[in-house]
């Protein structure tokens, strides 16, 4: 019973008694008294009758905002963020606006599939790298490896929270099935006689590909496609100082050098390149030695 109640009951009880005194007393009253008393038992009747009617609404006003609550709840999707690792993207060079909606889209839980779309070496493979090591429940898979029956088996017993496949589009249309029930209704459905099965499944998808041309419009429609265009020479260089110290222990300086390199000799736009040359040459007379041999022999 609420306080309201409560403290009702023991108003009623008090009323109650009063009554039964005034009733065995009231002969023995003046014309005056009786007046008084008569008064007095009206108001605090009316009064009792106020607060009845009060407890009464607010009983049922709170009925209806549990009910509405309950309504609301059952209704929308609950969905818990994200709690990463560490900040996301933070070292991947360029491409700010990219990452600041897929960044609210991963930690927000918002259930987006994404497919990021350019040519190579323009950061789609390194930001879900980037997704792998920092958010719990991702698992990473290249698509020039996966049919479906692997596909099928990775979801249905490891059941990530973000599948993330590079280069989707190396995989054929079979083999891309599954995620299209997947994707529209959050199932995972094999009829095969020997181990069928139907599992929901709340796993987001975010793919790479160099071409969206090969994908049918069906699946692609199913995700929101973000295009990458090349990395500008001064976007280059900055990823060259960043990687290159990181992945292969040389100087900023030197590090620059080789980017400029690979970029106005060997004309060359990929920043696995400037790692590959990183390996081998240590020096500015290593970086123009290895180089030369790379352009004459290997034909940039």
């Amino acid at each position: 019973m609420s306080l309201d109640n409560e403290y009702l009951k023991s108003l009623g009880s008090w009323f109650n008694s009063t009554v039964g005194f005034v009733i065995d007393t009231y002969h023995h009253l003046s014309k005056t008294q009786q007046i008084i008393v008569v008064v007095m038992v009206a108001v605090s009747a009316l009064v009792l009758y106020l607060l009845y009617g009060i407890v009464k609404r607010k009983e049922k006003t709170a009925e209806v905002d549990v009910a509405v609550i309950g309504r609301i709840k059952n209704s929308i999707p609950y969905r818990k963020k994200i709690r990463t690792r560490s900040k996301l993207f933070e070292n991947i060079i360029g491409h700010d606006n990219v990452k600041e909606i897929l960044a609210r889209s991963i930690t927000r839980n918002l259930g987006i599939h994404w497919l990021l779309v350019g040519p190579p070496a323009s950061a789609r493979s390194m930001i879900l790298m980037d997704i792998e090591d920092k958010v719990p429940g991702a698992i990473f898979v290249s698509g020039t490896r996966l049919n479906k029956e692997g596909l099928l088996e990775l979801l249905r017993t490891q059941k990530p929270k973000f599948l993330l496949i590079d280069e989707l589009d190396k995989c054929g249309p079979s083999t891309l099935n599954p995620l299209l029930t997947l994707c529209e209704h959050k199932r995972i459905v094999s009829t095969t006689k020997s181990d069928p099965f139907d599992i929901g499944l709340d796993t987001v998808i975010l793919g790479t590909a160099n071409y969206s041309d090969s994908l049918q419009s069906y699946f692609l429609s199913r995700f929101f496609v973000l295009h990458f265009p090349e990395y500008t020479e001064e976007e280059f260089l900055d990823i060259c100082r960043v990687v290159l110290p990181k992945k292969e222990r040389v100087g900023i300086r030197l590090a620059k050098y080789i980017g400029e390199k690979v970029w106005n000799d060997m004309e060359n736009r990929d920043i696995r390149q400037a790692v590959r040359v990183a390996k081998l040459a240590k020096t500015k007379e290593d970086v123009d030695w290895t180089v030369e041999v790379l352009m004459k022999y290997g034909g940039g």
